[in-house]
């Protein structure tokens, strides 16, 4: 995901995946410093929201939306 993906994903809680795990939303972003260059990470928080994992947000996307 962009900033700007991630950005209204966070505004909106849409569900995430990274990696082939879904998660209920995106809590936080992250910026680091890593050298001389940012690195932008996500914070997602599980479904159960008692946990939350923090993945570099190439890794992130929005979940498919599936049908019942």
């Amino acid at each position: 995901m962009t900033g700007a993906e991630m950005k209204k994903a966070l505004l909106e809680k849409t569900p995430v995946e990274c990696r082939g795990i879904e998660y209920a939303y995106l809590s936080a972003i992250i910026y680091r410093a890593e050298g001389k260059e940012i690195v932008i990470s996500g914070e997602m928080k599980d479904k159960a929201t008692n946990s939350v994992t923090i993945a570099r947000a190439a890794d992130i996307k929005p979940a498919e939306r599936r049908t019942a």
